[in-house]
């Protein structure tokens, strides 16, 4: 992990909170050494910035790898929801591909 980017990347989030992008590459930061500091990123993110799409699939992605299937689901289906109006094919065939391993 890149102290000086964490350092910028948060910079970035706290000058302009209406940019949702360094939120969410914090997050990718954090999924491998902060698990629970990325799950608070994303859950902002997807809560301040409901149509940022990149969002979707790693937050989901983060929750199965952790093991809160519920909430993978969750936020899988909301991304796919939002991702067929998006016309987004590439992004929705990878979020469907996590949801198939989820299962019901």
């Amino acid at each position: 992990m890149n102290l000086e980017r964490l350092k910028l990347l948060e910079q970035y989030a706290r000058e302009d909170p209406n940019d949702p992008f360094p939120v969410y590459a914090l997050a990718l930061e954090f999924m491998k050494s902060d698990p629970q500091k990325a799950k608070d990123l994303f859950d902002k993110l997807l809560t301040d910035h409901p149509d940022y799409l990149p969002a979707y699939y790693h937050a989901g992605y983060l929750y199965f790898t952790n093991g809160d299937l519920a909430t993978a689901k969750r936020i899988l289906e909301t991304g796919a929801q939002k991702l067929k109006t998006s016309g987004d094919m590439k992004t929705l065939n990878e979020i469907r591909g996590l949801l198939e391993g989820i299962g019901d």
